[in-house]
């Protein structure tokens, strides 16, 4: 009898410890600087993807800069005539909204534009988001996937 209770006991402890879950997403704090590692635009028709349109090149280490105050930049380090976009944010547990105040980046629209940002997963150090522009004039219906690492 004790042996079998030795067994469940040890069988308890051992399904009862936890294993290493991801840090729940509510936890994560975006303030910093966040180098891309992937970039890519696909294009959906109803709500399906029907292709990639593009892949960013990383290797000039585009990146975000979330600010304590609300506010950002995100930088192409010349892969767009204009490098610098500054935004303002606003963060609730999964998404992220963007606003390029009174303008939004010249390649995009001249209109003021709010992009949604879900986070699909996330680290302390690691973020994969997907953009989606709303409001936007041209009514294309495109994502951009993007992983970020958190930058020293």
């Amino acid at each position: 009898m004790k042996k079998l209770l030795y067994l469940v006991f040890i069988t308890v402890v051992a399904t009862a410890c936890s294993k290493n879950q991801p840090t729940p997403i509510t936890s994560i704090s975006v303030v910093g600087k966040w180098t891309f590692v992937s970039d890519s635009l696909k294009d959906f028709e109803n709500g399906v993807a029907t292709g990639a349109k593009y892949s960013l090149r990383v290797d000039t280490h585009p990146f975000f800069q979330f600010n304590v105050d609300s506010t950002g930049v995100v930088n192409y380090n010349g892969l767009w005539p204009e490098d610098s976009f500054f935004f303002t944010y606003a963060m609730s547990a999964k998404t992220i909204k963007l606003d390029y105040p009174g303008r939004s980046p010249s390649f995009v629209s001249d209109t003021d534009i709010i992009y949604n940002v879900t986070i699909l997963n996330a680290t302390k150090t690691d973020l994969f988001i997907v953009i989606d522009a709303v409001g936007n004039p041209n009514n294309f219906d495109e994502k951009e996937f993007i992983h970020l690492i958190k930058s020293s």
